[in-house]
């Protein structure tokens, strides 16, 4: 990210291509090769700090929605399963209540017990053989599963990525505030 600022780039990334932060061992060194006024680069280390709070952000909404989507799926999923245990068991019909809206429920009666539909949102519900239902959400489950994981990762990446920027700000506050304080002694 820094790179735009004339930095060098730390140049690794996770599995998902996420930026990394610049940490900046040797101030002084790293002065002298950068050739620029110290607010150049606080300026860019802050955009940097910037962008990687907003990634943060989009990837702590990511995982929220895929914690709420997870359970939710493991629950259709539970219900099919008992519709198939039914049909299996040579039920001919079945007895339910469900929720129309918020604090509306219905009492309904099932007797097909060989398909079910299935929402996928955007106003989309398809019908499915039951053994085909069950494979979609196992897959859709893992699927959620895995993203969860890969999410919470890049998280935990993007946390030190925050820290990093932050330690390498201070460093070079502290620096011009030493190399300030040494020329204001020698006036």
């Amino acid at each position: 990210m820094a790179a735009a600022a004339g930095l060098p780039n730390a140049n690794t990334q996770t599995h998902s291509e996420l930026p990394s932060a610049l940490f900046i061992e040797n101030v002084d060194g790293f002065m002298k090769e950068f050739g620029k006024p110290t607010q150049v680069l606080l300026e860019a280390l802050q955009k940097d700090f910037s962008r990687f709070k907003s990634l943060e952000r989009r990837l702590t909404a990511v995982r929220d929605m895929l914690k709420s989507k997870i359970p939710e799926i493991e629950k259709t999923l539970e219900t099919i399963k008992f519709l198939k245990t039914k049909k299996d068991a040579g039920a001919t019909d079945l007895s339910t209540n469900f929720e129309l809206t918020s604090g509306v429920w219905s009492t309904a009666k099932i007797s097909n017990f060989d398909n079910v539909f299935l929402w996928l949102g955007a106003n989309v519900m398809v019908e499915y053989p039951i053994d085909e239902a069950i494979a979609i959400l196992e897959e859709n489950k893992s699927g959620a599963a895995g993203k969860l994981t890969s999410t919470q990762e890049d998280l935990d990446f993007i946390a030190d990525q925050i820290v990093i920027t932050q330690v390498s700000m201070a460093r070079i506050h502290n620096w011009d505030v030493t190399k300030r304080r040494k020329t204001s002694e020698v006036s």
